[in-house]
């Protein structure tokens, strides 16, 4: 959660609630959840630049010149360097549906649990 997000949410909860207790526990909870950063930004896709396309096998949501729906989906390099882009963890090709991606926004991790 952003450090923004993390204070709004605290104090939001600190006005709703009535209970002293209860939300001295909530709000410590809160302040020790972790900071998630990541790049929330569409990243557009050029064939000549393979640093403009996600990691190998990463979910990203994808966006299409010719459709207006986002999906999830992967790019994925084979052994011969020939990269494509897959929906979501299938063997099923966004090229295949007649989709042509230009753009990947980056959808964020999973928290890591200690």
């Amino acid at each position: 959660m952003e450090l923004i997000e993390k204070q709004m949410a605290i104090n939001a909860f600190m006005t709703a609630t009535s209970d002293g207790d209860k939300a001295d526990w909530c709000v410590s909870i809160l302040k020790s959840l972790p900071t998630v950063q990541y790049d929330p930004e569409w990243h557009e896709c050029f064939d000549d630049d393979p640093a403009s396309f996600p990691d190998n096998e990463r979910n990203v949501l994808v966006s299409f010149s010719n459709f207006s729906l986002s999906i999830i989906g992967q790019w994925r390099v084979d052994e011969d360097g020939a990269g494509c882009w897959y929906l979501g963890d299938t063997d099923e090709t966004f090229l295949s549906e007649d989709l042509y991606v230009d753009g990947w926004w980056e959808l964020p991790r999973k928290p890591r649990r200690n």
